[in-house]
């Protein structure tokens, strides 16, 4: 495990070739990221040894393993920038839910955020989401209240409790959303 994390370029790498769909190459990787052929060529062959990728039709594929799904949801809570909460008194906490909780998604997939908050304006709100969306891509805000959150408890219990019991909490209490 230590080998897939050990160096920056690694895990540039591994972030590149994880969330695609289709078919990697070591010159198409390579060139992406501007690094040498032999140091990506290395890297893919661990990886294949490894499990994550494997071979078809002579191109690399990332493999749908509960290796795979782990490293996607260790490199989604990664991508999330929590500082930004520190500034604004007003989230109580903040959740991955969706493909990304799941270790499911791909480069096109949106990142799902949920944040309860507390009393605030529309125009903190703004300044908020404005910042997460300079910092993570694709990023999908949902601000929840407990009026909302109770709400959604009585009339969509399907996806409440997929919120509560679907979610990886990344900031402020462990409970997130109370039962």
């Amino acid at each position: 495990m230590e080998k897939i994390f050990s160096t920056k370029q690694r895990i540039k790498i591994l972030e590149t070739v994880v969330f695609k769909k289709g078919n990697s190459s070591v010159n198409n990787i390579a060139n992406q990221l501007r690094l040498s052929k032999g140091l990506v060529s290395k890297y893919f062959d661990i990886l294949t040894k490894m499990g994550i990728l494997k071979k078809v039709n002579g191109k690399l594929r990332i493999t749908d393993s509960s290796l795979v799904k782990g490293i996607k949801i260790l490199l989604n809570t990664k991508s999330i920038e929590l500082n930004i909460f520190k500034r604004f008194p007003f989230v109580r906490s903040v959740g991955l839910y969706g493909s990304c909780a799941k270790g499911e998604n791909t480069e096109d997939s949106d990142v799902d955020l949920w944040i309860k908050v507390t009393n605030v304006s529309e125009e903190r709100l703004a300044t908020l989401t404005s910042k997460l969306n300079k910092t993570t891509k694709n990023i999908k805000l949902l601000f929840l209240t407990d009026k909302k959150i109770e709400k959604a408890k009585k009339d969509d219990p399907l996806f409440y409790y997929s919120l509560v019991f679907g979610s990886i909490i990344l900031y402020g209490g462990k409970d997130g959303i109370q039962i």
